[in-house]
């Protein structure tokens, strides 16, 4: 079993999450180049959280255990993808990036001064088939399948509506839920990892200017033919420059001015969703999620027992009625 999958823009439904709510989970934990080697992507890409039997833990790297060389490269291909992106943003800057890393890398023999590499990836397309799962694996896949579920749904939604707002067009949730189901079921027969909509690989393609999913087929090409024919000049890649590449996709998500919006409306709601921030920095994804569904839902339920009341007054010389804070010389009407 995958240890996380790829987002989707859950139903709309769920939209009714707090503004918050998606405001805390956007704010990823970035801050972590500095060289732990195999861990580096793995942190960028999960905001710090992974999965330890039940626990859900924080694993930074201490700056006393960093590998300067791996530091170094995540710094320049985050300094190239925005050098790139300031010259023209229609250029593939973290595909020049990439390139420039793996190049790098295969040159410098980076891999035999200590910095971490993808290596050798077995070509060849994966075998199709049912999960070796048994009934009595249930049981101990259950837990960690919801912990998944959990990740892949809050960031899903974000993903969803951050890019939503952005291009200024609706996600159907119900629609991308069942191409979600589809494609976990052929991600399960192929062996894969559970499926989403990926935030890197989403923002990526907005940032290139994708605007069509048709380019999920000419990915889908590409990622064929590089499981064939391509994989051995993946064998240099740091994997810090994946993670300097997330990282830059992950910094996207950040909405300052949102933040100061949502201090306009309601200071309460600034304040759960700086706590959300800190809970998923500070102790896991999972952790700020089940915490945001919790205050979320008692939210809800304070406001349907205790609902906003006004006193209606006419407006002179109308049939309109608004409330009498807005209409100073209103008459109230007996009984309304």
């Amino acid at each position: 079993v995958g240890a996380r999958g790829e987002a989707w823009p859950g139903p709309a439904r769920a939209r009714r999450v707090s503004r918050w709510a998606e405001m805390g989970c956007e704010d990823p934990v970035a801050a972590l180049l500095a060289g732990r080697d195999a861990e580096a992507k793995r942190i960028a890409r999960d905001g710090g959280a992974h999965a330890e039997g039940d626990a859900t833990v924080m694993e930074l790297p201490l700056v006393g255990e960093t590998d300067l060389t791996t530091l170094l490269v995540g710094l320049g291909v985050i300094g190239v993808v925005l050098l790139v992106r300031r010259i023209d943003r229609r250029l593939p800057a973290y595909l020049v990036a990439v390139l420039a890393a793996i190049a790098v890398s295969a040159i410098a023999d980076l891999a035999a001064k200590g910095v971490a590499v993808v290596g050798m990836i077995e070509p060849g397309l994966p075998a199709v088939g049912l999960p070796a799962v048994s009934l009595a694996d249930l049981a101990s896949l259950a837990a960690p399948a919801i912990g998944i579920a959990l990740l892949v749904y809050a960031d899903s939604g974000v993903t969803g509506q951050v890019l939503g707002r952005r291009g200024g067009y609706p996600v159907d949730g119900y629609q991308e839920c069942l191409g979600l189901g589809a494609s976990n079921i052929g991600s399960a027969l192929t062996g894969g990892f559970p499926v989403n909509g990926s935030q890197s690989r989403s923002f990526t393609s907005a940032d290139v200017g994708v605007r069509s999913q048709l380019a999920s087929l000419g990915v889908l090409v590409l990622t064929v033919v590089t499981l064939l024919f391509l994989t051995p000049l993946f064998a240099p890649l740091p994997k810090s420059a994946l993670a300097g590449v997330i990282i830059v996709v992950a910094f996207g998500l950040l909405e300052p001015v949102a933040f100061r919006a949502l201090a306009q409306v309601d200071r309460k709601e600034l304040g759960l969703a700086l706590l959300t921030s800190a809970i998923v920095i500070a102790v896991g994804v999972i952790a700020g999620v089940l915490v945001i569904v919790v205050l979320s839902l008692f939210l809800v339920a304070l406001r349907a027992i205790q609902p906003h009341r006004m006193l209606l007054v006419r407006v002179p010389g109308t049939d309109t009625f608004r409330g009498e804070d807005s209409v100073p010389d209103g008459a109230a009407v007996a009984g309304l």
